[in-house]
């Protein structure tokens, strides 16, 4: 006979009780879709493309550049001094931000992603200029 935990299962219940309540899933798939909108009109010569699943979005850089070859780790350092955590792993950085996040910040993140990709272009000039 399976013997489960009754306040781990309790939690659970609870949590799913919330993101039901709460709408979570229908918020995370228009948040997403706002979140696709204002990538669609970003401009920078580093940014390659974007995918998404709801609100967990992949962000490609274009690597092979003029100026010389891009990582994601450097796109996601920059990102980190503006405090935006991401994930990067060679040209992708991955963006989750939290359910509960508001539009605002996700907005703001957004705006920070686009000045860090101006910086990066900034950046690669110089050390393709030296």
């Amino acid at each position: 006979m399976f013997s489960g935990n009754p306040l781990a299962g309790a939690a659970a219940i609870t949590a799913l009780d919330v993101l039901i309540d709460e709408k979570r899933a229908e918020r995370s798939r228009m948040l997403g879709q706002k979140l696709m909108d204002r990538f669609s009109v970003m401009k920078s010569s580093y940014f390659d493309q974007v995918s998404r699943k709801r609100l967990f979005l992949s962000l490609f850089i274009y690597e092979a550049h003029p100026l010389g070859p891009v990582t994601g780790q450097r796109l996601a350092a920059l990102l980190q001094k503006r405090r935006v955590l991401t994930n990067s792993y060679r040209c992708r950085i991955r963006l989750a931000p939290a359910l509960v996040i508001d539009e605002k910040v996700v907005m703001e993140g957004i705006d920070m992603i686009e000045q860090a990709l101006n910086d990066l272009a900034d950046i690669e000039g110089k050390i393709g200029g030296e």
